[in-house]
């Protein structure tokens, strides 16, 4: 058995988790067309504070 099954999640992981949806439904909302600087500063305008590596990773993970 591997410790890190039974570990909780990271503060980043949950993080990550409240992220990715608000990334897809940015990138939903512009037609699939923005990519992650835009992403960025829509999330920032929404009040949402994150780095653009943040959503880049993110984006990456979610395969946009």
């Amino acid at each position: 058995m591997y410790a890190r099954k039974k570990r909780p999640k990271s503060a980043r992981r949950l993080r990550d988790e409240q992220l990715m949806p608000l990334i897809e439904q940015v990138h939903a909302e512009s037609g699939g067309t923005y990519g992650v600087r835009r992403i960025t500063r829509a999330l920032k305008r929404k009040g949402v504070q994150v780095a653009r590596c943040t959503v880049e990773r993110l984006m990456d993970e979610l395969g946009l």
